[in-house]
């Protein structure tokens, strides 16, 4: 089981990727926005029961980054990406950041 810290590390390197999109970057983000979907819908904390609220945003978070990105993904390959799907992914990796961020407070 990864840790939190690994998460997160997949986290920040997506929203690295997405502010760094350009047509140059394209390829190596889908690799690294897939590797952070995975990380996102594959549990790899257990359910921190003294948490459970935390935990469950942190699952509200995952659960979104997985759309945004299945949703960003594919207009990435196609290579016309509109920026409202590029922020709701930012957001959504934004959110996920905080929440696992809360959890290693």
């Amino acid at each position: 089981m990864a840790t939190i810290d690994v998460e997160l590390d997949e986290a920040q390197k997506a929203l690295e990727a997405l502010n760094a999109l350009s047509l140059s970057t394209m390829d190596a983000a889908i690799g690294i926005l897939r590797r952070a979907s995975n990380a996102a819908t594959i549990p790899m904390t257990p359910a921190l029961s003294s948490e459970a609220a935390d935990a469950a945003a942190l699952d509200r978070a995952r659960a979104e980054v997985a759309n945004q990105i299945s949703a960003l993904i594919p207009a990435i390959e196609q290579r016309s990406v509109p920026p409202d799907k590029i922020g709701s992914a930012r957001r959504a990796i934004q959110n996920w950041i905080r929440e696992l961020q809360a959890l290693r407070l």
